[in-house]
């Protein structure tokens, strides 16, 4: 029965051919929408290789204050932090923290390669504050502040492409331009964009210890939650009283998480809607086109019931009919989807392409078969004698 469809479709082929391109179009369509989907999906659902709850973000701005001040002032900060019994947990970082619009990106090599990644000046409570997980090796400790070297950790991702592998790359060399560096931990990948950014090189990453004199920092702490309100006003108070000529500024990074998040999903809203409109159009021209297809043929199904058959008989080969004429245009929709993962075309992953193509063509099935079948069951449902007069 399949076999005789294929023939019998394949024979008309030139009447069908406006069918086909709808077919064709459709797929594309849709083709384009899930790989878009489904390439957001699989960026949230990874992990970001941190947690940012609870954490309180303190921007510090020294603006002009004397060189010898700030070194002083600096200490006096830290020192005040560690008093607060109610704190988890502190850390000084540079500019480009979590969910914030700063970045920082340089070019590192080894003897056989070279990488973009972004670049993190951070101090030894940073992993503890953001329960970074440490794959290999180990984060910065104090003994670092002696070491003779300059200690760097990579993300997975920059140690498996410049060492091939996160354990081969302890101990490493690293080169920064004229600088050497050497490498004492590999973490997880740390997605400080947010969500939906895949990261320089993939994830590419590398933290340094950070010196805190060279910039004005961030300071991030993580407050107890029975205390946080209470203990908030107090911390803002003290770090004013400390530092009076500075610039302190204070946010939530639950709250940059959210902003990131919704800048974020303004595009991609605004996509779905477009989407959403082709699909309607789509789904509106197959059907107009299947009705106009099925009403065209009521004689051959007047002498088919005259023979007869039935009407379920007569609505299972029509709706066989069109999802064999569907097939015909996903044909040659499929050789050019599948360019797209052999070429990796936009630098998605090959797993997104094949979910979009199985996607696409279930839903033009799908599509196909709710089309069609409300045309076939009513021209199934013609009277014989109604029927024959189109013969």
């Amino acid at each position: 029965m399949i076999r005789l469809l294929f023939k019998l479709i394949w024979n008309q082929r030139r009447k069908h051919f406006g069918i086909f391109f709808e077919f064709f179009f459709s797929f594309l369509v849709l083709f384009a929408v899930f790989s878009f989907g489904f390439s957001y999906l699989k960026q949230y659902l990874s992990p970001l290789g941190f947690d940012y709850k609870d954490i309180w973000v303190v921007e510090l701005d020294w603006n002009d204050t004397p060189e010898e001040e700030i070194s002083e002032t600096l200490t006096l900060l830290k020192n005040q932090m560690l008093s607060y019994g109610q704190i988890e947990t502190f850390s000084f970082s540079g500019k480009n923290i979590p969910f914030s619009t700063s970045s920082a990106i340089d070019e590192f090599s080894t003897e056989g390669e070279q990488v973009d990644a972004d670049v993190f000046k951070v101090d030894d409570r940073f992993a503890e504050l953001f329960a970074v997980n440490v794959q290999e090796g180990r984060w910065f400790g104090e003994e670092d502040a002696v070491s003779t070297y300059s200690p760097v950790v990579l993300t997975a991702s920059m140690a498996e492409q410049l060492f091939g592998s996160t354990a081969a790359a302890i101990e490493q060399q690293v080169q920064l331009r004229e600088q050497t560096l050497k490498v004492v931990g590999v973490v997880d990948n740390f997605r400080y964009r947010g969500e939906f950014s895949r990261g320089v090189g993939g994830g590419n990453g590398i933290f340094f210890r950070k010196d805190l004199d060279s910039n004005p920092p961030i300071l991030m702490v993580k407050v107890d939650q029975e205390a946080k309100a209470s203990l908030e006003a107090t911390i803002r108070q003290d770090l004013r009283s400390i530092a009076p000529g500075w610039v302190i500024e204070t946010n939530y990074l639950s709250d940059l998480r959210n902003k990131k998040l919704r800048s974020a999903l303004v595009p991609l809203a605004i996509v779905l809607i477009i989407s959403g409109f082709l699909l309607v159009n789509v789904a509106l021209g197959l059907f107009g086109l299947l009705w106009q297809s099925i009403s065209k043929r009521r004689g051959e199904i007047g002498i088919r019931k005259s023979m007869g058959s039935s009407n379920t008989e007569i609505t299972i080969q029509l709706i066989g009919e069109m999802l064999v004429l569907a097939s015909f245009g996903l044909i040659i929709g499929l050789f050019f989807a599948i360019q797209f993962p052999i070429l990796n075309v936009f630098g998605l992953s090959s797993s997104v392409y094949v979910g979009a193509i199985i996607a696409a063509v279930a839903s033009i099935y799908l599509l196909v078969i709710l089309c069609a079948y409300f045309p076939s069951n009513q021209a199934s449902k013609l009277p014989i004698a109604n029927a024959l007069r189109f013969e």
